[in-house]
């Protein structure tokens, strides 16, 4: 039952998620900038929700969303920000 889900499984992959990919794009994006180009290339996974995904479908959204900010963050630099969304495998 969703109400039996622990708070802290449905947080811990939006944090994770969502951390490593700015922690990446901003290290990268430093070099890029410097040489005024670059691209950013983000992987996410989209569908209907099921249960027993935690928060995996919140991190998706918000390295989505995460993506579209640096995305007009970076743009006057010359970096473009390229997401993609799978539906997976089925």
């Amino acid at each position: 039952m969703p109400v039996e889900l622990p708070l802290a499984e449905v947080v811990q992959p939006i944090h994770r998620l969502v951390t490593a990919q700015f922690l990446i794009a901003t290290a990268v994006a430093r070099h890029m900038i410097y040489r005024n180009s670059g691209v950013i290339l983000t992987m996410t996974g989209s569908g209907v929700p099921t249960s027993g995904m935690g928060g995996a479908m919140a991190a998706w959204a918000a390295v989505d969303a995460l993506s579209g900010q640096l995305a007009r963050e970076l743009g006057p630099y010359g970096i473009r920000v390229l997401w993609l969304q799978s539906n997976g495998v089925t």
